[in-house]
């Protein structure tokens, strides 16, 4: 059954249940294949990403890592850096240079929550937060929204191993979020979202960085990581 929850300038179809009730099971649909749920992206603890690009052509790796703090913050927001760690000495290459940053919650009750970018000189709130992911979406599920005068639709398109969109071994469930702009502004967060379980983002192609999708090839806890944010 289909349903439309609209939420201000934010509409979300969604797969919810059956006509003879809701779904039992948070973490799948009703034809038991995954849908998202908040531990695609754990908040919680020390933790850091380590991606290559996958042509080999760029030649350093992009380190993501949370900003470390002691108390959950007060509005749930998280900040996320993405900073380069040179691999290739035979090329010019800046050591250690941020080349991202997002803020970013992760709710059962709201979703995916992307609430500022910064990347360069470029910096944008989102107000609305842009939501890249609903409680419970399943794979065809869309979300239309408008956001800083520009239109979205952020969609989940499928679900896989993450063997084979990433160097984490086979058993892990990762989802394909894709996040599409038809106005032409805010570009920052279109393009392809993987998120494995349990782990966080996986592999990502974003439109402005043309040719160059970043995969996952090691994620570490360094501290803290319960299962709680």
């Amino acid at each position: 059954m289909m349903v439309a929850l609209w939420m201000g300038c934010r509409g979300f179809l969604a797969t919810t249940g059956t006509e003879d009730g809701p779904n039992p099971d948070p973490t799948t649909d009703v034809a038991g294949v995954p849908v998202w749920h908040r531990d695609f992206a754990p908040l919680d603890g020390i933790r850091r990403w380590n991606y290559a690009a996958v042509d080999g052509a760029v030649p350093y790796l992009l380190i993501g890592s949370n900003r470390a703090t002691d108390t959950i913050p007060a509005d749930g927001v998280y900040t996320l850096d993405f900073d380069t760690d040179c691999i290739d000495d035979t090329v010019i290459c800046v050591g250690s240079e941020r080349i991202r940053s997002y803020d970013i919650s992760n709710t059962e009750e709201g979703g995916l929550l992307v609430h500022h970018w910064q990347a360069g000189s470029f910096s944008e709130t989102y107000d609305p937060p842009l939501q890249l992911a609903a409680p419970n979406m399943a794979v065809g599920d869309e979300i239309l929204e408008i956001v800083n005068g520009d239109t979205w639709t952020t969609s989940l398109v499928a679900t896989m191993d993450c063997g084979e969109v990433s160097s984490l071994g086979g058993g892990i469930t990762c989802v394909h979020l894709r996040a599409e702009n038809s106005s032409g502004g805010g570009l920052a967060m279109a393009g392809e979202w993987y998120f494995a379980e349990g782990v966080g983002l996986a592999r990502h192609d974003l439109d402005y960085e043309t040719g160059t999708v970043w995969e996952l090839d090691t994620s570490i806890c360094l501290a803290g990581c319960d299962g709680v944010w």
